[in-house]
């Protein structure tokens, strides 16, 4: 995938008939390498930058989360302290009578 990538970046025709010898690797070496490393490069440059911002996503959604969870137990706990409060008085109120 690299190596098609490649060539349609640089505007290159494929290979047509391929040999598995080594002299025919040795003669297109360059027309197999090159091809590949601006693939290779390419994706290397797009997969890495989707990356970055795929973990940045998920860490601020994670902070936004944990402040939201901060902010209710921190009402949970006023609700509860003044609850506190309010219980204490009707019972100090109410064993006076």
């Amino acid at each position: 995938m690299e190596y098609l990538t490649g060539n349609f970046l640089l505007q290159r025709e494929r290979l047509k008939s391929i040999e598995l010898t080594m002299e025919w690797f040795s003669n297109h070496w360059s027309d197999i390498v090159v091809p590949l490393y601006v693939g290779t490069a390419f994706y290397s440059v797009v997969v890495s930058f989707l990356i970055y911002l795929f973990i940045n996503w998920c860490w601020k959604n994670s902070v936004l989360r944990e402040k939201r969870k901060r902010e209710k137990r921190e009402k949970n706990k006023k609700v509860g302290k003044f609850l506190l409060r309010t219980n204490k008085k009707h019972s100090n109120n109410s064993s006076l009578e």
